[in-house]
């Protein structure tokens, strides 16, 4: 009897042992469909890294940085200069002078004064070179307000981030190949 006993223990065993390893691989093929799964969710996501990073050198970066600010100007310009201005041309002089003209009578020498009208008709030329000098000092204290945009445009495939993104591709291609 006991060696029924011991034989159907076994036999206990053994199913318990055969159930186990049955949950196992069914446990096991479980974890394999979820990783076939998520294989294939990483090979897409690599797939189109890859697409995505192939374009980066097609990028470029546009921002316009404002500034506003104001640029303080001091400065003492010391002007000392000579030169010549010549001026040419005419004035007209259209005009009656009244006078007193005093005229002495030849025989008797009396002197009679008469009043007289003159009238000027004439044109006076002009033509000189007059000298100039100027000796100034020009004292400018002032704040000039800027208030601008500066436009930067950076291409980004001709930035040193190029190099660096292809070797993050050749890698993402790398780890593609080990998936697959």
């Amino acid at each position: 009897m006991t060696t029924t006993l011991l034989f159907i223990v076994l036999f206990i065993l053994v199913l318990i042992s055969l159930a186990l390893n049955a949950g196992l691989i069914v446990y096991g093929l479980r974890i394999r469909g979820q990783l076939m799964g998520l294989r294939e969710t990483v090979r897409h996501m690599l797939a189109e890294a890859i697409t995505d990073l192939g374009s980066f050198g097609d990028l470029s970066l546009r921002y316009d940085i404002p500034v506003k600010d104001s640029l303080p100007v001091n400065a003492h310009i010391p002007l000392k200069e000579q030169m010549n201005i010549s001026v040419k041309g005419s004035i007209p002089v259209n005009q009656v002078v009244q006078t007193t003209v005093t005229i002495t009578a030849s025989p008797f020498g009396i002197k009679v004064p008469l009043d007289v009208e003159v009238p000027l008709n004439i044109n006076v030329p002009i033509d000189i070179t007059l000298p100039v000098t100027i000796d100034h000092d020009l004292v400018i204290d002032t704040d000039v307000p800027i208030d601008l945009n500066v436009p930067i445009h950076i291409e980004l495939g001709k930035t040193e981030l190029t190099d660096f993104v292809d070797q993050v591709v050749e890698s993402l291609r790398r780890l593609e190949e080990l998936i697959s």
